[in-house]
């Protein structure tokens, strides 16, 4: 499938120029997320271009002895040798590094991120957690960039009998064409993001239209010489390029870059057309990668500047691999400023030019052997540091002072709880009308999302509200909390008719106003007196009867209805900090019998798995898998040596986050569109 004519064996240009110009992308949009959120366009380049250079590379392997085991391990191998070392060499770095910074609470998440990472499975993690980049991009995931490695290398397995299929097919871009368009529509019709951005076969589309600009530029008999090497391509065309030739390849040139940076977009326009921009990007991505080695804009770029992307490009999976981790460090150190963002590209930079020109670019000129030696030893070596993380830790002279972390924590949930007495008040026109406050907290949050969110309940909503507004505000545009302590939403049940009424009897006059795409109802049901006994007559329970008649009540004002299931508290006598003074070796022996849960908790929570039975719109979410075992339920995090609880009843931050991704999960499922 080559051509018999003589060639050269060159680096095309203007790929290393796309390559730089996705590069810029990527550290433009996590740098300066507001001024470039387009940038994350970047990794779509890469994608396509790796889809173009794949095929490309396949075609040249198979032109003489076909499609055969050893061409394909032949193929595996050069792209292990080629992406592996650079790859764990960053990890190998990070983790290194991260011995010496980060708490022991938080080099555990490292521990569990590292090993998925190093497994080329960070975006099959997203998918299995119900996570999103974007939702994780503001926490500390040293590793979260690595999503799109893993992506590319899930692709590389499947991608030689895909494009065997493809040139055997007598028509290669009608198949094409075909598998783009049932991998963009699963791209656009899964209604899981975690899925729908992760999701190898929804990423297809885009190394698809990679292959297409690899079969458009040579169709039979039209001149072309070509040769591939393991990462460039090389095409001599027999026409020179005209005017109009090169006025189409500029307007494409200055589209895509246009597309990429162009700055201050709000989030919701980004949000709503991240597909559009996908498809744009990519097609764009593409076109140039067609117009051939040779195109030139109007304006022929000068040669310095031309060397200079050119570099950019050979550097810039090295720059790839390492700025991400030096972004989240210098958000830990509390140092990611605009008066140090400026220095951090310049770091990023170095470090990226070090690694490349000290690593990867000369250990590519090594033997076989040498550098599968390389990537087994710091294999090791991460694995290593992962199971010695504690002695390490200790060596280095870095106790955790879990006394203090306990203490911390409990300071964080009276300043949240505290936080809502003077927290933002939303406009209710019902309350106004009335000349007086809501009883007793009512919240406004704001995200940037679509969805408008109300959660109401007693202090258990409370606990929750912060967390609820941290890790859904990608997800909302506006959530309302409306609570009341020892409360809960069902006026037929409230011990105390005054100082309830307004989350309980007015709930649904707040409903009227706020109009939510979803309700989520959080309240301790064992706190009030007559759901602390069991139903005599489960089938005609006069409580289940009344919390069917709210559940229809709020349905009528809401798309989705979320009912989290109460947590069960603990003795009041109980000192969460004596066993953590006391440097007790076993916490787990502090965890509460689960009889003593159930007994506490499924009175209350067994009457609303009755009463939803007619509810279309109701979602549980229950937690005590969470946190409960055959015998028992945790009250501490016995590896991190924290408690799980603020005080006897309520939940910590450290609980919350175990179940929040499935409440979180809920509210992506959401849309103005589908909400079921």
């Amino acid at each position: 499938m080559t051509n018999s004519k003589p060639f050269n064996r060159t680096i095309r240009t203007d790929i290393q120029c796309l390559r730089a110009l996705a590069i810029f992308g990527v550290l433009g949009f996590h740098l300066w997320p507001q001024v470039f959120p387009l940038g994350y366009l970047g990794v779509d380049v890469f994608f396509v271009i790796s889809g173009y250079l794949m095929t490309s590379i396949l075609t040249r392997s198979t032109s003489n002895g076909g499609f055969t085991f050893a061409v394909l391990l032949d193929f595996y191998n050069r792209r292990a040798k080629r992406i592996l070392p650079p790859y764990i060499l960053a990890i190998f770095g990070t983790i290194f590094t991260c011995q010496f910074v980060l708490t022991w609470s938080d080099l555990i998440d490292l521990k569990e991120d590292t090993i998925w990472a190093l497994g080329i499975g960070t975006n099959v993690k997203t998918i299995w957690k119900k996570q999103q980049y974007f939702d994780n991009a503001h926490l500390y995931k040293f590793f979260l960039h690595t999503w799109s490695l893993g992506v590319e290398m899930q692709y590389y397995v499947f991608a030689p009998l895909i494009l065997w299929v493809v040139a055997k097919f007598p028509l290669p871009l009608l198949l094409i064409s075909l598998i783009s368009a049932i991998s963009w529509g699963s791209q656009c019709l899964i209604t899981d993001k975690a899925v729908s951005f992760g999701f190898v076969g929804c990423r297809l589309w885009q190394f698809m239209i990679g292959t297409a600009a690899f079969y458009i530029t040579r169709p039979p008999d039209n001149g072309y010489t070509l040769l591939v090497d393991a990462e460039s391509q090389s095409e001599t065309p027999q026409d020179a390029n005209s005017v109009w030739k090169r006025l189409w390849y500029t307007l494409t040139v200055f589209s895509l870059s246009l597309l990429v940076f162009l700055p201050f977009i709000s989030r919701p326009i980004v949000k709503d057309t991240a597909i559009a921009s996908r498809l744009i990007a990519s097609l764009l991505t593409g076109i140039m990668i067609t117009f051939g080695a040779e195109a030139i804009t109007i304006s022929p770029i000068p040669s310095p500047i031309l060397k200079a992307l050119h570099y950019v490009g050979d550097i810039s999976y090295s720059v790839y691999l390492v700025h991400w981790p030096l972004v989240i460090m210098s958000k830990y150190l509390d140092i990611f400023t605009s008066h140090y963002m400026f220095v951090l590209l310049v770091v990023i930079f170095a470090l990226g030019m070090l690694q490349y020109t000290l690593f990867e670019k000369p250990l590519s000129k090594q033997p076989a052997k040498h550098i599968n030696a390389i990537i087994l030893l710091l294999y090791v070596a991460c694995i290593a540091i992962l199971y010695n993380q504690n002695t390490i830790h200790a060596m280095l002279g870095n106790p955790e002072n879990y006394l203090t972390l306990n203490e911390n924590l409990f300071a964080q949930c009276k300043q949240e709880f505290k936080a809502q007495q003077n927290c933002k008040q939303p406009n209710m026109l019902w309350l106004k009308s009335e000349n007086r406050k809501f009883v007793q907290f009512m919240c406004e949050y704001n995200g940037t999302g679509s969805l408008t969110v109300l959660m109401a309940g007693n202090s258990y909503a409370m606990y929750m509200a912060q967390s609820l507004a941290d890790a859904g505000k990608h997800k909302f545009k506006k959530l309302i909390v409306a609570t009341a302590s020892t409360c809960v939403i069902h006026k037929n049940m409230t011990h105390d008719k005054r100082f309830c009424r307004d989350v309980a009897d007015n709930l649904h006059r707040t409903l009227a106003e706020v109009k939510p795409d979803i309700v989520i109802i959080n309240e301790r049901l064992w706190g009030t007196k007559i759901l602390k006994t069991p139903p005599i007559d489960p089938q005609n329970d006069p409580l289940v009867n009344a919390m069917r008649e709210d559940w229809a009540m709020i349905s009528n004002y809401t798309k989705k209805l979320i009912i989290v299931e109460p947590a069960g508290g603990l003795l009041d006598s109980q000192d969460l900090l004596k066993p953590i003074r006391l440097n007790a070796p076993d916490l787990s022996l502090y965890a509460r019998p689960l009889k003593d849960y159930k007994a506490e908790v499924d009175p209350g929570w067994d009457r609303v798995l009755k009463s939803v039975n007619s509810c279309p719109k109701c979602k549980l979410v229950g937690i005590r898998n969470y946190f409960c075992g055959p015998t028992s339920c945790d009250v501490y995090d016995t590896e991190r040596r924290v408690s799980l609880y603020c005080d006897a009843a309520h939940h910590a931050a450290t609980a919350i986050k175990r179940y929040m991704p499935s409440i979180v999960r809920e509210l992506e499922i959401c849309s103005n569109l589908v909400c079921l």
